[in-house]
């Protein structure tokens, strides 16, 4: 089960890079992001597969560690589809050389290979800024000018509409029906 505070990102990874995995989690706690990581936020008795789930579902942002037994995982790459037919941000770290899979390749990614500490800091700030991601924030107009305000949800917002000056809705996005 997911903690009271919701994860913003759940962080996938191959079983061979556990060791980098668990640094890269309590790193990034000790730094205020709010990360998911199988080995630490499992509790004893939770079935494994269903708390995966869970926070592959409620989590709106993916961390795909990348490394060559990464990207041949089957379990990897059925995270990150999930992650990208969900809508949610995906943020590649690069930790040991590999051929990026052509799915991730248009998205920036963070080099965590010669620089783990600028990675961390550089990752830390992608999950702790405005404390959402672009999909859960929205534009609202404050004495004639634009400011991004969190929305307050962790879904992906395609509409949002405000009938009132004090009272408004959105629209979560689906992704279209595979045919």
């Amino acid at each position: 089960m997911l903690a009271a505070e919701a994860q913003t990102a759940f962080i996938s990874y191959s079983r061979e890079d556990s060791e980098l995995a668990l640094k890269l989690a309590e790193d990034l706690k000790a730094a205020g992001a709010a990360v998911w990581l199988d080995q630490l936020d499992i509790a004893l008795g939770d079935r494994w597969e269903d708390a995966v789930e869970e926070a592959l579902t409620d989590c709106p942002r993916l961390l795909v560690i990348l490394s060559p037994s990464s990207v041949s995982s089957k379990g990897v790459r059925d995270e990150v589809a999930f992650a990208l037919g969900e809508g949610k941000t995906v943020i590649p770290a690069l930790y040991r050389d590999c051929k990026i899979p052509y799915r991730l390749r248009p998205f920036q990614y963070v080099d965590v290979r010669s620089d783990y500490d600028r990675g961390v800091k550089a990752l830390a700030r992608a999950l702790t800024s405005a404390g959402s991601s672009p999909a859960n924030r929205i534009l609202s107009a404050l004495r004639g000018n634009w400011e991004m305000q969190s929305s307050g949800v962790n879904v992906h917002l395609s509409t949002v509409a405000f009938p009132t000056a004090r009272s408004g809705w959105g629209g979560e996005r689906r992704p279209y029906p595979a045919y």
